[in-house]
């Protein structure tokens, strides 16, 4: 059970991650384009870096239908960010190396290092030195009395550029490089400490005792453990995040969670639930410095043991009022039989 939610935890985090890559690509190349407008209007023949952007954003449609389609989602990022590798190759070849498109290459280790781990940034770091690499031998191939390689669809004024800084060239390469190494290493190391830090504490949160409900301010739940759903009889823990709390929990419950979200604080209750009775202690979570509320904490307590200690306590209470009523009725019993006895 522990591991079947895990794994579809891990999968709805990969989903978020790869929706957040989408969008972030998506926002850069709708900016890029409307930054390099507002610099400079392509005149005719200089449009390729426009119709790179322009097909960037077009290969999100692609992703989500694949996505949509139930291609596995770890294949698909890594499709993603090595497509992503390429696509800023292309723009660094048609802008020049050390142009701000080089930059989003940073962009792509740290996605690349949330969404599939340290190897895989480090990976993607180095595929990125290597196109830049291919890109800076191809200028400084172009550059050369002979062939004379002319390299096509670049602005001949970006090739002249790079001519009077090539001595700035080679080392701005060799930093670049190494940054997106280092950049991959720690983004690494600290995905890595939030996911083991995420693992610990829902284990512990789904292996305590107690029940735990966590919801967002708006009344969506976002966690719910194995004790809390069997005490509110729900059924799939794990596809209840996201949902309301109306449409899921008893409607006397749901109401006093959302009283204590309009209060802000601390409200505790007893509630009869299936047959059992729950004490159920609700606090308020803040953004800090009163800045909002956040969402709402619910933590569940079974009182069916202190129910059943109640009764035997009620059971030894008759028992003991029996055996005084016994030990009475014996010594009553007893006085005429010791006279009976005497006589």
């Amino acid at each position: 059970m522990a591991y079947r939610a895990a794994a579809i935890a891990d999968r709805q985090q990969l989903e978020s991650r790869l929706k957040g890559l989408m969008f972030s690509r998506l926002a850069i190349a709708v900016v890029g384009i409307a930054a390099t407008l507002l610099v400079r209007w392509p005149e005719p023949g200089s449009g390729a870096p426009y119709y790179t952007l322009l097909a960037a954003c077009l290969l999100n449609l692609v992703y989500l239908i694949l996505a949509r389609a139930g291609v596995a989602l770890r294949s698909l990022a890594v499709a993603q960010l090595v497509l992503d590798i390429l696509i800023v190759g292309v723009l660094t070849y048609l802008t020049g190396i050390d142009g701000f498109f080089a930059f989003l290459y940073f962009g792509t280790v740290i996605a690349a290092a949330l969404i599939l781990g340290m190897r895989m940034a480090v990976g993607m770091a180095s595929a990125a030195s290597i196109v830049l690499s291919v890109v800076w031998i191809l200028f400084f191939v172009s550059l050369l009395p002979e062939p004379g390689l002319k390299l096509p669809l670049v602005d001949p004024r970006v090739v002249a550029d790079y001519g009077a800084r090539q001595k700035f060239i080679l080392p701005f390469l060799f930093f670049f490089a190494l940054s997106l190494h280092v950049v991959a290493l720690l983004a690494g190391r600290l995905t890595a400490e939030v996911s083991r830090v995420r693992i610990l504490n829902e284990e512990i949160l789904q292996n305590m005792a107690g029940g735990v409900l966590a919801a967002d301010r708006f009344g969506g739940i976002q966690f719910i453990n194995a004790p809390a759903s069997k005490m509110l009889g729900l059924r799939e823990p794990d596809s209840l995040r996201g949902r309301q709390i109306d449409e899921v929990l008893p409607r006397e419950f749901a109401e006093f969670l959302r009283r204590a979200m309009r209060d802000g604080e601390r409200h505790s209750q007893e509630f009869l639930l299936h047959g059992s009775p729950v004490r159920v202690a609700v606090t308020s979570v803040g953004d800090g410095e009163g800045r909002g509320l956040r969402g709402v904490i619910a933590i569940f307590h079974d009182l069916s043991l202190r129910t059943q200690m109640e009764e035997m306590t009620r059971r030894a209470e008759r028992f003991r009022a029996l055996l005084e009523m016994s030990a009475g009725m014996a010594h009553e019993i007893r006085n005429p039989l010791a006279s009976i006895r005497g006589a």
